[in-house]
């Protein structure tokens, strides 16, 4: 498997490429939230670069970070599918949201 390295580590390709694409999943889930409560009324201070795109960053950054604190992009897996979705609901419902409350 080719690696990249960064900041002296050396990152599977693959799992960078689940990182970006997470990461713009996201970001993109904080602008539908945003389209969804504002009864689908686009303007633009909802989706200004001021206020949203901030908030966007911060959201998906902490997520992130707490799906990658829980361990859940090993290169192995010791607990199997029901322990990868346990750590993935944990980390997001539980201290994602906790901490962004």
């Amino acid at each position: 498997m080719a690696h990249i390295r960064l900041f002296n580590h050396y990152i599977h390709k693959p799992y960078l490429l689940l990182a970006i694409v997470e990461f713009a999943v996201l970001v993109f889930a904080v602008y539908a939230g945003a389209l969804v409560s504002t009864g689908w009324n686009i303007s633009l201070s909802t989706f200004g670069l001021g206020g949203g795109w901030s908030r966007a960053m911060v959201f998906a950054i902490t997520m992130l970070a707490f799906t990658l604190s829980m361990g859940v992009y090993p290169s192995w897996l010791r607990e199997g599918q029901i322990g990868m979705v346990a750590k993935t609901v944990v980390s997001y419902c539980l201290l994602g949201a906790g901490f962004l409350l």
